[in-house]
């Protein structure tokens, strides 16, 4: 059931028969429905889909009532939260928590101690070492991937001055070519949707 409704909700945010009103309206429904699930046994599947439908919901207030935005990333973190059962294997969620926690921190400048984040991001990545994944699975490489972006979002508050911003660029650069290659290599269509949606949220948040 969890995953038709995260089906769903990804199709409601790609169609362009739906504005930003009416995904709302649906986005809705299938919150009420997941957390009625919820209510039968809480599982780090349906906190994650939680987390992902309050940041589809919190992209799509940013048209209709900015004011609600912030509520909704706050949903987002809680149930992304929840769904870190394990800090040293669950780095969907940690990553997820980590970059939308920067995205965040663009509407309540105070609400982030990016010096925290750091270190969680620091643990992660120590985490993931040690397990010593070396594949070339999709899913292995696009985590990298993920703990490259989330590390490049960290940099962007370190940046002191202008000249730095060729550096940033450059980092961009680097982030797109590593994508193409890992979606010329192992990608599908639905991999690819999904990860371009989340980046396209997180930029609009920031």
């Amino acid at each position: 059931m969890e995953q038709w409704l995260n089906v769903q909700a990804k199709y409601y945010i790609e169609s362009p028969e739906y504005n930003s009103k009416e995904r709302i309206v649906k986005l809705d429904a299938i919150i009420k429905s997941m957390e009625s699930l919820q209510s039968f046994g809480s599982t780090k599947e349906r906190n994650n889909i939680l987390g992902s439908t309050y940041k589809r919901l919190a992209f799509c207030y940013i048209y209709v009532n900015f004011n609600r935005v912030n509520e909704c990333l706050d949903k987002s973190l809680t149930y992304y939260n929840k769904a870190i059962i394990d800090k040293k294997t669950d780095f969907y969620a940690l990553l997820n928590l980590i970059q939308l926690k920067i995205a965040k921190k663009e509407f309540d400048i105070d609400s982030v101690n990016i010096v925290h984040l750091n270190t969680d991001y620091e643990n992660a990545v120590k985490n993931y070492t040690a397990l010593n994944t070396d594949s070339d699975d999709y899913y292995d490489r696009i985590n990298k991937f993920n703990f490259e972006v989330t590390k490049f979002l960290l940099e962007k508050y370190t940046v002191e001055n202008v000249e730095k911003s060729n550096e940033v660029q450059n980092n961009v650069d680097r982030l797109m070519s590593i994508f193409t290659k890992i979606w010329n290599d192992t990608g599908a269509q639905s991999h690819l949707n999904g990860e371009i949606e989340h980046y396209k949220i997180l930029a609009e948040f920031m």
